[in-house]
């Protein structure tokens, strides 16, 4: 079965657990989210931490031509938001982005749709944090990530419009088409 099969199948059992259910889906700038899960993917494969700048750029590489490579299919928003609204009725879906995750009024949302009590969010504590925050792919490599998530892109700031945080407009600023 196709990896959209399973994932619609995945929701309605969800579904059927609370027809009530709440589905929340949280975004990440798309560039990020795929650079980050190539991390994760490298300390998974090696049992080691942090990957030199030169084992960072080519994991990244074989990724990006990997079309069914762990950060291609964690970055790709637009199908995942395509199978949950092909089985989920709009009401029980809340969409939000990673980078307002550190905004009161923001959590207040979150909690308003779940039904529970707003709560005052701890902001102070990190949890998963980048191993190797400092290293980060030179701006060609980024932007090859960007223009591979062209689509995911576009089909965001199509859907969610102003509600898309800046962060997401400076990432795909960088493309290597904005720079032709």
């Amino acid at each position: 079965p196709s990896d959209s099969l399973i994932a619609s199948v995945g929701f309605v059992q969800r579904n059927a657990i609370n027809e009530n259910g709440r589905f929340v889906f949280s975004m990440r700038d798309p560039a990020s989210r795929f650079i980050s899960s190539a991390k994760h993917e490298f300390r998974v494969t090696t049992a080691s931490v942090v990957p030199t700048q030169e084992v960072l750029s080519r994991e990244v590489a074989q990724s990006i031509t990997n079309r069914t490579s762990a950060p291609v299919r964690t970055s790709a928003y637009h199908k995942t938001i395509a199978q949950l609204e092909a089985v989920i009725p709009p009401q029980q879906i809340f969409y939000m982005f990673f980078e307002d995750l550190f905004e009161q009024s923001k959590i207040d949302e979150l909690c308003d749709f779940l039904g529970v009590s707003r709560w005052p969010a701890d902001f102070d504590k990190t949890v998963n944090a980048d191993q190797a925050p400092s290293l980060r792919l030179p701006d060609g490599e980024f932007s090859g990530v960007v223009d591979s998530l062209t689509e995911v892109y576009e089909t965001i700031f199509a859907k969610f419009g102003d509600r898309v945080p800046a962060a997401w407009h400076a990432s795909y600023a960088r493309r290597s088409v904005a720079h032709a």
